[in-house]
C-alpha cells in the first residue's frame, strides 16, 4: 500500500496546483452535500478555541475526536488559520444509549476543510501522517483517500477517513458517510447561490439549513412556526454570526434562497422576527434590515450574545455560548 503513496500524491498535489475557476459562492457553500441536512462552518481557529460550543456543533463526540486526532498528526495549527471547518450533518439518529448512539453517529456527519492559506501544505502534510488508500470515486472524480483510524463499536465496523477533492479541499468522516456525497452540491440550485451573495462572507460562525426534507419528516423538533410559514420552494436558510469588536455586540444575518414565490411567502416570517429582534436591539444601533430581491430575501441585525443567542433558537439550532476569543496576551 506504501507504494501506492507517491502516486496518491502527485494525484492530490497536481489538482490543487490546478486552480479552479472563482467560484459563485463561499467555499463550505460549494461544498454542502445535497444529503446535508443542516451544516454549521466556522473560522478554524474560533471553533477549536472555544470547546463548548464546537461540542455544541458536531453533535458527536465521534466527530470531536475524528477532528482532534486529524488536526494533532497532521501538525496543524488551525488556533492562526483563516480557513473554515465545516460539520454538515446527513441524519438525525434517534438512538440515546452511548454504544449504539455512536453507531448510528458514524455515518451521519462530515467535516471540510476549506479555504485553508496554504492548500498544498495542509494536503502535504495528509500524505506523510496517513496512509494512502487508493481513491474514492465522488461527482465523477477520483479523490485521493487516506487512513485515519479504524474502529468496532457494538457490531459495526467505523471507517473514519479522509479524501482530498480537487478544489484542495479536505473531507473526513466514516465511509459511508463519505458515499453520501452524491453527484451534487446543494449549491448547483440557483436559489442557493443568490442567498450566499447576501451572506457576509468573514462572519466567524455561518450556517446553512435544509427546510424540505426536514419539514417533510421531523416536523415534531422544530420550532411550530417552521410548520407553518416556511413554504415548499425555499431551497436553503443561511445564517452568519460574527463578533464586533470586543464581542458585546454581534451581527446577525438571516438569508433565505429559493423560487421566487416562496421567498415572497415566507417575507412576512422575517418581518415578524425582525420586529421582535427591534424591540430588544441595543440602543443607538441601527433597526433591523429586511430584504427581498427574486430568489432571495433576508435579515441583518446587531444583537447582544443573549440575544443572539434566542434568535439561534428560533432556527432550530443548538444553545450556543458565544464570546469572542480571546486576544492574545488578554487577561482572563
Amino acid at each position: 500500500m506504501r507504494l501506492m503513496a507517491p502516486i496518491v500524491a502527485a494525484a492530490l498535489l497536481g489538482a490543487v496546483a490546478c486552480k479552479p475557476k472563482a467560484p459563485q459562492a463561499p467555499a463550505w457553500v460549494q461544498g454542502i452535500p445535497e444529503a446535508a441536512l443542516t451544516s454549521v462552518s466556522g473560522q478554524a481557529g474560533f471553533i477549536l478555541a472555544n470547546k463548548d460550543l464546537q461540542s455544541a456543533i458536531t453533535k458527536s463526540p465521534l466527530a470531536e475526536q475524528m477532528l482532534d486526532l486529524f488536526l494533532q498528526k497532521a501538525q496543524i495549527k488551525a488556533q492562526s488559520e483563516t480557513g473554515r471547518i465545516t460539520f454538515h450533518l446527513l441524519d438525525l439518529p434517534e438512538a440515546k444509549d452511548g454504544a449504539k448512539a455512536m453507531e448510528a453517529m458514524s455515518g451521519a456527519f462530515l467535516i471540510h476543510l476549506s479555504g485553508f492559506r496554504n492548500p498544498q501544505a495542509l494536503q502535504a502534510a495528509v500524505t506523510e501522517s496517513f496512509p494512502a488508500e487508493g481513491f474514492l470515486r465522488v461527482r465523477g472524480e477520483d479523490w485521493p483517500q487516506f487512513v485515519i483510524m479504524d474502529l468496532q463499536q457494538g457490531g459495526k465496523q467505523i471507517h473514519l477517513r479522509v479524501v482530498a477533492d480537487s478544489q484542495g479541499n479536505l473531507w473526513l468522516g466514516d465511509l459511508s458517510a463519505l458515499a453520501r456525497m452524491g453527484s451534487k452540491s446543494l449549491a448547483d440550485r440557483p436559489g442557493v447561490v443568490a442567498a450566499a451573495q447576501w451572506l457576509t462572507p468573514d462572519l466567524k460562525l455561518q450556517g446553512a439549513i435544509r427546510p424540505e426534507p426536514i419539514l417533510g419528516g421531523l416536523k415534531g423538533q422544530l420550532p411550530a412556526e417552521w410548520v407553518r410559514e416556511v413554504p415548499e420552494g425555499v431551497d436553503t436558510i443561511l445564517w452568519g454570526a460574527g463578533p464586533q469588536g470586543d464581542g458585546t455586540l454581534w451581527t446577525f444575518e438571516i438569508v433565505l434562497g429559493g423560487e421566487a414565490k416562496a421567498i415572497g411567502q415566507v417575507t412576512p416570517w422575517l418581518q415578524r422576527l425582525g420586529a421582535a429582534l427591534d424591540a430588544v436591539r441595543p440602543q443607538n444601533q441601527a433597526p433591523v434590515q429586511i430584504l427581498q430581491e427574486g430568489r432571495r430575501g433576508g435579515l441583518k441585525a446587531t444583537l447582544d450574545p443573549a440575544q443572539l443567542e434566542g434568535a439561534l433558537g428560533k432556527l432550530g439550532l443548538p444553545r450556543l455560548r458565544l464570546t469572542a476569543p480571546a486576544k492574545p496576551g488578554a487577561k482572563a
